[in-house]
């Protein structure tokens, strides 16, 4: 590339930007690769639509040849940017798919987007130096702050988050800034609300994003702030905001708002503008809730059951008990648990039973067990189809570790390979 027309840094952040708004005409329209690439507009057509035909099509430049390994870096750089932004698979999606885990996706990424950079910019460079948006500067460190803070939520391992905790933490914080501004806060939430899944801090940071905007867009002297459980959801409306001032479009150019939903889209969740009467607006944003995992504990020793109960409850998660085969039968009457620990060494109906009972049922086959066991090969569990086995005495950490594991639930891609290739908790 030449330096004296551009920096390489930038105009890959440029093609970065764009690839990911690449699916969004509204900020796709804002993009400066329009104005330096300087596109022909095809008879019709936009200079949005003629971009995002120029990305796509570049995009499918980089297809490596036929004979190449399909394991080659050219073929997994070229993958990348056809799941994650023409086929907008999510980054979890793309990881399995390209099986790397979050920490190699994000040096894939780099790659394949500078490969991309180097091919626009030879087959489009500019005769001339174009303009530089005077923005150009804050525009690259906003977007930085943004993925820098979405990557982090992506490599965070999530954890059950309550939802009021995070709302009092913000609502602490915010208040001198709203005092500050002659602005009164009424928040109206109700005394319990269920958890969510993410990281603490990142959440709080997204209200506080949200609340930090809507004071300087609050038409009067009140912003008020409703949550409340909508379903499967637990939702926020931020009200009394100027209409004038903020509209869907407009979150693209507001960096803390633009933070928030990048922030709340990791979680599953979404932040949009509503307007409900002339001139006011609403910020409404969602949050999944979070339904605790059940475990269901299938061991003859009272002591043990009890143990694995303290354990698994101070975690969250829901525990059932079972005593003999007779009462698993009953228990998965009851419904059918997420995972479920069993001890092999029970009298009358034994463990190895009760695990070929249970994998052979279709209704049973697919719930994820852990033998917990005083035998030392895990082999033969493992071929019966034990999805991990502990040694006993089992320590606290172990178990909650391998059960979250099991479940799928360390949210982060680094630490479930790490776990996989060094045998966290097996029988050695």
């Amino acid at each position: 590339m030449d330096n004296s027309l551009f920096s390489e840094e930038l105009f890959i952040q440029y093609v970065k930007d764009a690839l990911n708004n690449l699916h969004d005409t509204v900020r796709l329209q804002n993009s400066p690769l329009l104005d330096v690439l300087q596109l022909d507009t095809v008879p019709g057509g936009t200079d949005t639509a003629s971009l995002r035909e120029l990305l796509r099509d570049s995009i499918e430049a980089l297809r490596p040849p036929a004979d190449l390994p399909l394991d080659s870096r050219e073929w997994g750089r070229y993958r990348l940017l056809l799941l994650r932004f023409v086929r907008r698979y999510s980054l979890y999606e793309t990881c399995q798919e390209l099986a790397i885990s979050a920490s190699s996706y994000y040096r894939y990424q780099q790659e394949a987007i500078e490969a991309l950079a180097r091919l626009l910019w030879e087959r489009y460079q500019p005769r001339q130096a174009p303009p530089i948006p005077p923005n150009a500067a804050k525009m690259q460190t906003n977007l930085d702050a943004r993925q820098r803070a979405i990557r982090l939520a992506y490599e965070t391992r999530h954890s059950t988050v309550e939802m009021q905790t995070v709302l009092d933490g913000a609502r602490r914080i915010i208040l001198p800034l709203a005092a500050q501004r002659g602005v009164t806060l009424h928040l109206d939430a109700p005394a319990t609300l269920p958890a969510v899944s993410g990281d603490p801090v990142l959440l709080r940071q997204v209200v506080l994003s949200i609340l930090t905007e809507s004071i300087a867009l609050v038409r009067g002297q009140t912003l008020h702030v409703q949550v409340g459980v909508v379903g499967d959801r637990i939702e926020c409306r931020v009200w009394d905001l100027d209409a004038s001032q903020i509209s869907q479009e407009s979150l693209a150019h507001a960096p803390d708002l633009d933070l928030a939903r990048g922030l709340i889209e990791v979680y599953g969740g979404r932040l949009r503008v509503v307007q409900e009467s002339p001139g006011l607006a609403e910020l409404v944003f969602v949050l999944p809730v979070t339904r605790p995992k059940t475990v269901l504990v299938i061991d003859d020793d009272v002591d043990t059951v009890r143990l694995y109960q303290l354990y698994l409850q101070a975690h969250r998660f829901a525990v059932r008990t079972a005593y003999s085969a007779d009462e698993l039968r009953a228990r998965l009457g009851e419904g059918e648990p997420d995972l479920i620990l069993l001890d092999v060494l029970m009298p009358s109906e034994g463990g190895w039973d009760v695990l070929e009972y249970l994998k052979s049922d279709p209704a049973t086959s697919a719930i994820p067990i852990v033998i917990c066991s005083v035998l030392s090969d895990p082999a033969l569990a493992l071929a019966m189809g034990a999805a991990e086995v502990l040694c006993k005495p089992i320590h606290e950490e172990t178990l909650i570790s391998t059960v979250r594991r099991v479940l799928g639930e360390q949210g982060n891609l680094v630490w479930a390979y790490l776990a996989g290739i060094a045998g966290i908790g097996r029988c050695k």
